[in-house]
């Protein structure tokens, strides 16, 4: 493990290289030790190393199955630059449901680097690693607080989670600092503007999931999305007056109705568990880049720039 930096120390301005300490266990700088789980360095501040809302949702999704066909098509309304990737070093900031990820591994870069902030991050390395068509390192890590040196990565990938970071505006930064000269960033989905998320936000401060017990919050959504898909897909939801009956569920606002109970109930969890969920207008991306220095494009899935 080469080549890293402790992330308290690049917080304060420092570039701090990590060592591992006298039994390899774990990482270490004057400034923190960072733990090695399962072979994943969890490389998260100190006070952050502990359990996050993530680790109770995606495990219920499952990691995503994608076909060859589904990859291209993800890669082409990303407008991915193949050339970009194949035989380079990319970080994929953020795993979800593997979406991207399975993405990524058909393009044959010659490395992956994986940074989640979730510990089951560690669970899909164990079960997958051994069959992965390239190299791939796992970290658990904040994507607000990269621990690699600057300039190092060819290409940069993204997609639904920059919204569920503390400061997306600081996750963007921190992507730019270690992506190479002539390297790009692009972003996937983000949750912008819209009435449907604007509701969502309302919602979660409304009933505060986010704030409870995590297994209490998943049994009471379970049980809200058992009652909202009939009431989706039957139609009887548009038939409610919604001033005074308000469930925590807003799904049928974004264009995708008859749907089953798993898709709500991902949807619920996505929506509703997370500590962070911003929404981020279109002109603030553009922001971001322009504040680095380029122009964005934006593209079908989201927006792409070139440093």
């Amino acid at each position: 493990m080469k080549n890293l930096y402790c992330p308290v120390g690049l917080a304060i301005g420092m570039y701090a290289p990590l060592k591992y300490n006298a039994d390899k266990s774990a990482l270490q700088s004057k400034y923190g030790t960072y733990p090695i789980l399962d072979e994943v360095l969890d490389i998260r501040c100190p006070s952050n190393q502990e359990v996050q809302s993530y680790d109770e949702i995606v495990p219920e999704w499952g990691y995503s199955k994608i076909s060859e066909q589904k990859n291209k098509n993800l890669a082409l309304v990303m407008q991915i630059n193949i050339e970009n990737i194949a035989g380079k070093r990319v970080l994929l900031a953020g795993f979800g449901g593997g979406t991207e990820f399975r993405m990524l591994e058909s393009l044959k870069p010659s490395e992956i680097y994986v940074v989640e902030y979730g510990n089951f991050i560690c669970d899909f390395a164990k079960k997958y690693k051994a069959t992965l068509d390239c190299k791939v390192r796992f970290y658990i890590g904040d994507i607000c607080n990269l621990p690699f040196p600057d300039n190092y990565f060819d290409a940069v990938i993204t997609s639904g989670i920059v919204h569920h970071t503390r400061t997306p505006e600081l996750a963007h930064r921190s992507m730019w600092r270690v992506l190479k000269q002539g390297g790009e960033l692009n972003y996937g989905h983000i949750y912008k503007v819209s009435l449907h998320n604007r509701r969502v936000s309302v919602d979660r401060e409304r009933f505060g999931f986010h704030l409870m017990d995590v297994n209490k919050a998943k049994k009471l959504l379970k049980l809200y999305t058992i009652f909202y898909t009939f009431l989706v897909n039957t139609r009887l939801l548009k038939l409610i007056n919604r001033e005074w009956y308000r469930l925590p569920f807003l799904l049928e606002l974004n264009g995708i109705p008859d749907k089953d109970y798993i898709y709500y109930r991902n949807n619920a969890f996505d929506y509703y568990l997370p500590k962070y969920r911003h929404i981020v207008y279109r002109e603030d991306v553009l922001d971001w880049f322009e504040q680095c220095g380029v122009s964005a494009t934006k593209t079908p899935k989201g927006f792409s720039g070139k440093k």
